[in-house]
């Protein structure tokens, strides 16, 4: 596989993330991901199948998926997922370091996160959170703080998540107002 994205992409919209890993032809398979606009991966099954027990499941066992004439096109529909995150979780599956975004905020790091976690595969972008995720971060300064708690919480950044609800908590203390009968936020 070549590594311009240019080269990687046929003339049908197909995005080859894998398939040139197995000359095997059983084991191609076209992700399509169709969350507004049809995007098709070209993966190796066998590959997904060794990252996610997930997809082993879904792509060698009794599900829907794993149906598929030998000599036809295997075509495994994800309609409900995002295709630029699918591409993501795809790339990282399939090892290929040059197609990652170089830096990504806590908004969008939180959804390859949620969707990593729902195939199982979250222990797969752990080598690359360290390069996206600066837990050196000014906490006070995240416009998704959520995000950024359920994100510090789910790989285990424990400083973030401490230094977060400290900012929380200062953010968030309220002071009885006596002659309003009612609370209110100091310094307002």
């Amino acid at each position: 596989m070549s590594t311009s994205s240019e080269n990687n992409t046929s003339s049908e919209g197909r995005k080859e993330i894998g398939g040139e890993q197995d000359s095997d032809l059983t084991s191609i398979t076209d992700i399509a991901v169709d969350k507004g606009s049809l995007r098709r991966f070209v993966v190796c099954s066998k590959t997904l199948a060794q990252a996610s027990h997930i997809f082993d499941a879904m792509l060698f066992g009794d599900f829907a998926e794993a149906q598929h004439h030998p000599n036809h096109s295997w075509v495994v529909r994800l309609p409900a997922d995002s295709p630029e995150v699918m591409h993501i979780i795809l790339t990282v599956a399939h090892d290929h370091l040059e197609d990652l975004p170089s830096t990504m905020s806590v908004t969008e790091l939180v959804e390859p996160l949620v969707q990593a976690d729902k195939y199982e595969m979250t222990h797969l972008l752990g080598r690359w959170l360290p390069k996206w995720f600066d837990q050196k971060m000014d906490v006070g300064a995240c416009d998704d703080k959520r995000g950024l708690a359920w994100l510090a919480r789910e790989i285990g950044a424990a400083t973030v998540f401490k230094r977060l609800a400290v900012n929380l908590g200062y953010d968030c203390r309220l002071k009885w107002d006596a002659e309003n009968g009612g609370w209110k936020r100091p310094f307002q």
